[in-house]
C-alpha cells in the first residue's frame, strides 16, 4: 500500500489538503503524522467549530471531552486481540457476549470496588450492593421490593411479599444445624427430636391459639365466683377461700378441643363447683381433689379424680 507522509510535505508550498486527506480514505494510502510535525488532526463541525483529534505520549488516541460515539443498531463493538468479548445494541435488548464459554465477568479486583444500583420502575424499586458493607438491599425501608426463590419443581418457591410484610414459603422447611427454630434468643425454640418428636422449648409461658398451656399456672385464693375464658391458663390451683365457690367454663361453641384442669387447694371441706356457661353442674371437686375438663364444641366432659 502507498503511503503519504505528512513528514516530507513542504510545509512552505501550498498543497490541498483536503485532497490528499480523501485520497488517503478513498484510495487506502496510509497517511502518517508525525508528532514532530503536530500530532493533531482538526475536524470542523457543523458549527464551524473544531475539534482535535491526537496522539498522547503513551501512544492513547485521545478524544475531545464531551464526544459522544454513536453506533447503529447491530453494530458490535469488540475487545481483546481476537474479539474474546463483544457488545451490541440490536434496537430491543443489549447483549455482552464473550467468544469462549465460562468466561469470567468481574467487577472490582478485591481492593477496588464498585457499588451497584440497579433500577426497576420507579426511583424507589431497585437492587442495591454496598460492597463496603457487603449488603443487598431489595428496595429500601418503608419501600421494599418482591424477591422470590424458585426451586426445581413448578410452584415450589420462597416469595418476600413486600405489600403484605410477610415471607409465604410454598416448599419444605429443613433445619440443617440443630433442627430448630429460634425466635429472639435462645429461650424460645421449636425443633424436632432424634426421635422425631417435635419439643417446644421456652422460659415461659408456651400459648396455642393465644391460651398459654405451660407454665406459671395460676394459684389464686378466691374471694368470689371465678369465670374462665377461652385464653386463661391450662392449669389452675384454687383455694375457696373460706366457702365453697362456683368455677364458670366458657360457652361451649367457643370452647372446642379445650382443656382445664382444675385443683382444689382448700385448707378445710370447700368444694368447687364446675360449672357450664347456663349454671348446669359439670362437676363437684372437693378438697384436695382435682377435675380435668374437656369441651366438644357442644358439652364440658369431666374426669375428676383425689390428689394423693
Amino acid at each position: 500500500m502507498s503511503k503519504i507522509d505528512f513528514a516530507n510535505i513542504d510545509r512552505d508550498i501550498s498543497v490541498d489538503v483536503q485532497r490528499i486527506l480523501e485520497q488517503a480514505f478513498t484510495d487506502g494510502i496510509d497517511c502518517d503524522v508525525p508528532i514532530a510535525y503536530g500530532n493533531k488532526i482538526k475536524l470542523e463541525t457543523a458549527t464551524g467549530s473544531y475539534v482535535e483529534i491526537h496522539v498522547d505520549a503513551s501512544g492513547s488516541l485521545v478524544l475531545p471531552e464531551g464526544t459522544t460515539k454513536t453506533y447503529n443498531d447491530n453494530i458490535s463493538l469488540y475487545f481483546g486481540s481476537s474479539s474474546d468479548v463483544g457488545m451490541v445494541w440490536d434496537g430491543t435488548n443489549f447483549t455482552l457476549l464473550p467468544a469462549a464459554d465460562d468466561t469470567l465477568f468481574q467487577i472490582g479486583n478485591g481492593v477496588l470496588d464498585f457499588d451497584v444500583q440497579i433500577f426497576g420502575a420507579t426511583a424507589d424499586d431497585y437492587v442495591y450492593f454496598d460492597a463496603s458493607g457487603n449488603e443487598f438491599a431489595f428496595g429500601q425501608d418503608d419501600h421494599g421490593i418482591d424477591v422470590i426463590f424458585y426451586g426445581a419443581t413448578s410452584g415450589v418457591l420462597m416469595k418476600w411479599d413486600q405489600a403484605n410484610d410477610e415471607f409465604d414459603i410454598t416448599a419444605t422447611v429443613e433445619m440443617q444445624t440443630d433442627n430448630a427454630i429460634q425466635f429472639r434468643d435462645e429461650a424460645i425454640k421449636i425443633y424436632s427430636d432424634a426421635d422425631g418428636s417435635l419439643s417446644l422449648v421456652s422460659d415461659n409461658k408456651i400459648y396455642l391459639n393465644g391460651r398459654p398451656w405451660f407454665k406459671d399456672p395460676n394459684t389464686e385464693t378466691l374471694a368470689d365466683d371465678k369465670t374462665l375464658v377461652i385464653t386463661d391458663k391450662f392449669i389452675h390451683f384454687l383455694d375457696p377461700g373460706g366457702a365453697g365457690r362456683n368455677v364458670v367454663l366458657p360457652a361451649e361453641v367457643s370452647s372446642a378441643g379445650l382443656i382445664f384442669l382444675i385443683v382444689n387447694t382448700a385448707d378445710e371441706a370447700e368444694d368447687l363447683t364446675i360449672q357450664n356457661d347456663a349454671a348446669g353442674t359439670v362437676a363437684t371437686v372437693a378438697q384436695n381433689e382435682s377435675a380435668f375438663v374437656v369441651c366438644d364444641g357442644v358439652t364440658w366432659k369431666p374426669l375428676v379424680g383425689a390428689n394423693t
